[in-house]
């Protein structure tokens, strides 16, 4: 790895230094300083493909977030038709409310990778916004088992 190899040729440099060989000190510190750049630049490309995962994860946890409100607003509608025709609708407030736990859930665990992200921590947001867009999906299945009990 880059950054092993700068420590080797620093320590290298260190020893000709220490036999006071100047110029083959000086010529090892300077590859020791462009191997620390190159392993720079490696870290920077590494975590900026974890950053756009990250982003990526998120928006995706954010479009299944608003699936599932846009979910159980319409099986709202649904059941205060049903109810106002009279129906029983005890069965399916009761599935809408687990939609909208879960849909509170997911909102809390979206934010919660938002933060990560907002940290640095690209593979807690990651793992979050997964989490999130799960919770999401359950709680659309939730708002369609509401309206199935119609």
């Amino acid at each position: 790895d880059k950054l092993k190899d700068a420590e080797d040729k620093l320590d290298d440099a260190q020893d000709e230094y220490d036999d006071e060989d100047y110029d083959r000190a000086a010529d090892l510190a300077k590859d020791a300083e462009e191997l620390a750049e190159e392993a720079e630049d490696l870290a920077k490309d590494a975590d900026s493909g974890d950053r756009q995962d990250a982003q990526e994860a998120i928006e995706d946890a954010e479009d299944e977030v608003n699936d599932a409100e846009d979910a159980i607003k319409e099986a709202e509608d649904e059941i205060d038709e049903a109810n106002d025709n009279g129906d029983d609708v005890d069965n399916a407030i009761n599935k809408l409310e687990d939609a909208e736990d879960e849909f509170d859930d997911a909102e809390d665990k979206l934010q919660e990778a938002e933060d990560a992200y907002d940290d640095g921590d690209y593979d807690t947001a990651i793992e979050l916004a997964e989490e999130a867009e799960d919770l999401a999906k359950e709680a659309q299945d939730f708002a369609q088992d509401a309206e199935d009990e119609l």
